[in-house]
């Protein structure tokens, strides 16, 4: 069957076709959606790979950009008072990362989150994962460089009107017409599709300069610094610090941008945990540093009095109102980065899942001098534009978060899912092909050695069953435990009996219930190239912590996730499950050969030839 243009647009090469695999959505439901798949030849599915361009230093910027951005600039001062906020949100973020870094070495391909929980859990919840996450990081992209404007204002000692266009709509509605913001993105989409190489050293000189200035900010604040202001070291008790944990582990999202990155990177297998692991090392010190200077440069009485802005009243307080300039292009520099990587990483968010035909497969088309997927950049680009130029930064702030943490919590149940329940290669132990290619060394590393051959074990149907079984009662039994932690959290009043009894059963249920997936659910897969340390601690603390942060949101972030998430599912049961399932009917007709994900490995990609489809 040779795919039509129409066929490689939407998915179909006529509404006969269409409707034929909507007539199949039961069988689709039973057979696919939960079977978990391994990601789509990128040549295959986008026209060309993407070039391997990028190595640890690239990604570590990439990571650092992103997640250092003007929100620490200007986040309260209730928040800075709380030191160990910062250390607890980011060994938090630390948690998430592991996981991250294991998929993403195992399986470096395109697609983010959306490739990980499609290989351990199927396309369903990936996609409901993802398709939240490429609407939230649209909205982040637009609420982070609408910011620009204000801080440029405050540089040039102009008020902030001097850069915002007002304009009355025909019925009256008022528009805050951000130009400034409009052309930022679509300037950064452009350089984003010029190249992905390019883009990185472009990144790479402003986070390199961004840095520069926060060790500045840190070391001329610190000149300031007086030890009385920050005693005591818990001002608001152990509560309030993971309290203030759940308020600035939002500050951390964005190392998942480095795992997009896989596909892009010369060496997967050493590069990307460096990028991972290393950017949120980096930018977890610096937010502790800076926390620490302004804990210490300004009275803790006085410090809880700054609504915003903390940085730049506390150099006024100490009567540096200079470096309060500092603080301005500091957070241009930040708002620039968090914009260009946000972008990058959507755009190849949206490249993994068009790859699988969930939405139009001519999103993911490759190509250009620089083989990037710029249909997918140009389409975010002006989608991100235009709702900077027209939303005010608060409209969109407020939307933005609750689908990264469920993305966050899906990946890390995914994680413990496919080493207790897989082979590692999507298949659940029942597929063909699982023969392990070796891992050769990537062009130019002569250093690099084999990776060596997974663990993995075949179980008989039965088993399997029951160790499924087994295994999704004990995560059951992990998260309600978490649940239960945090409802007694946020609902109890605090040192009353009743969050006493609700914290220790939640906690002991928790502690129970890893404690026995550790000891009778041995792996049946361990990936051969890197593994989350602390199995299945780690993952499952992880887990705990994003159930707690999803807590914290207040109700409006919850209505707006439901709203969302219902449309996701009608598109998923109306398009995107029956275009999928088409791809398959195309595609066992020429290529039935399975691949296990260990052929995945640096430098194959462009070379490959067989189909790295898995399905049941």
């Amino acid at each position: 069957m040779s795919p039509s243009k129409a066929y490689k647009a939407v998915g179909f090469s006529s509404f006969g076709e269409y409707t034929k695999g909507l007539a199949s959505l039961g069988t689709i439901l039973s057979t696919r959606s939960f079977s978990p798949i391994m990601p789509a030849n990128p040549v295959k599915s986008s026209g060309e790979a993407m070039k391997r361009v990028l190595g640890a230093f690239d990604l570590v910027c990439l990571g650092i950009g992103m997640m250092l951005g003007a929100g620490v600039f200007v986040t309260t001062g209730y928040v800075t008072a709380n030191l160990a906020g910062y250390i607890v949100a980011g060994i938090c973020a630390m948690l998430s990362s592991f996981c991250y870094a294991e998929f993403a070495v195992d399986i470096p391909a395109a697609g983010g989150a959306y490739t990980y929980i499609a290989a351990a859990l199927g396309e369903f919840l990936a996609w409901l994962a993802v398709a939240n996450l490429i609407f939230e990081y649209i909205l982040a992209n637009a609420a982070a460089i609408r910011g620009f404007s204000p801080y440029f204002a405050a540089l040039t000692n102009k008020t902030e009107t001097w850069y915002i266009h007002f304009w009355t709509a025909p019925d009256g509605t008022l528009f805050q017409l951000d130009w400034w913001a409009f052309g930022w993105c679509l300037v950064l989409s452009v350089l984003l599709i010029f190249g992905t190489k390019e883009s990185a050293w472009f990144n790479g000189v402003v986070t390199v300069l961004h840095v520069v200035l926060v060790v500045f900010i840190i070391i001329a604040g610190l000149v300031k610094a007086k030890p009385s202001n920050a005693v005591p070291f818990l001002p608001f008790g152990a509560k309030g610090a993971f309290n203030g944990a759940s308020i600035v582990f939002f500050s951390y999202i964005g190392f998942d941008a480095v795992a997009c990155a896989a596909e892009e990177t010369k060496n997967p297998r050493k590069d990307l945990p460096r990028g991972i692991l290393g950017s949120v090392s980096i930018v977890t010190v610096l937010y502790t540093l800076m926390a620490i200077t302004l804990a210490l440069m300004v009275p803790r009485e006085d410090l809880l009095g700054f609504s915003s802005a903390s940085f730049a009243n506390a150099f006024t307080y100490a009567g540096m109102q200079w470096a309060t300039y500092i603080v301005a292009v500091g957070a241009l520099l930040g708002i620039i980065t968090t914009t260009l990587v946000g972008m990058y990483g959507t755009s190849r968010i949206i490249t993994g899942v068009a790859r699988d035909h969930l939405i139009p497969p001519f999103l993911a088309t490759v190509g250009g001098r620089a083989s990037t997927p710029w249909i997918a950049i140009a389409i975010q680009g002006v989608g991100s534009a235009v709702l900077a130029l027209l939303s005010p930064f608060s409209d969109l702030a407020d939307m933005v978060s609750i689908s990264t943490l469920f993305a966050f919590w899906v990946v890390a149940l995914g994680l413990v899912w496919r080493r207790s329940c897989t082979d590692g290669i999507g298949g659940g132990g029942n597929l063909p092909g699982l023969a392990t290619a070796d891992d050769s060394a990537p062009e130019g590393d002569a250093d690099a050695t084999p990776a060596a051959a997974p663990k993995s074990e075949r179980l008989a149907p039965g088993a399997l069953l029951r160790r499924r079984l087994l295994t999704a009662g004990l995560l059951l039994a992990i998260n309600a435990g978490a649940l239960l932690f945090t409802l007694g959290w946020v609902f109890s009043e605090t040192g009353s009996t009743q969050e006493t009894i609700t914290l220790s059963v939640g906690g002991g249920v928790f502690l129970i219930s890893t404690a026995c997936l550790h000891l009778l659910v041995k792996p049946m897969y361990t990936p051969p190239r890197y593994q989350a340390p602390l199995y299945p601690w780690l993952p499952a603390v992880s887990m705990a912590f994003n159930v707690f942060l999803l807590g914290q949101l207040g109700k409006v972030a919850w209505i707006r996730f439901f709203i969302w998430t219902g449309a996701c599912i009608a598109c998923y049961l109306l398009y995107s499950s029956v275009a999928s399932y088409n791809k398959l009917s195309y595609e066992k007709e020429s290529l039935p050969t399975n691949v296990p994900a260990t052929e995945l490995t640096a430098g194959k990609d462009a070379d490959i030839s067989k189909d790295l489809e898995m399905t049941k």
